[in-house]
C-alpha cells in the first residue's frame, strides 16, 4: 500500500473512515511496533502507582 493515502487505503479495503482510523490503523501500527526488532517503537503512557 506504499504510495496510498489514508483515504485510498480505507476506500480500497472497504472500511468506513471511522472504522479505519478508530480501529484498524491503530491496531496495524501497534502490531508493526511490536514485531519490529531493531528498536522499541512502542510508546508507553505514564502510569501512576495506585497502591495495588
Amino acid at each position: 500500500m506504499q504510495g496510498y493515502s489514508d483515504t485510498m487505503c480505507y476506500m480500497d479495503i472497504g472500511y468506513s473512515k471511522t472504522q479505519y482510523f478508530d480501529r484498524w490503523k491503530p491496531l496495524a501500527m501497534l502490531q508493526f511496533a511490536q514485531s519490529y526488532y531493531l528498536e522499541d517503537l512502542n510508546i508507553y503512557q505514564n502510569q501512576t502507582q495506585t497502591g495495588l
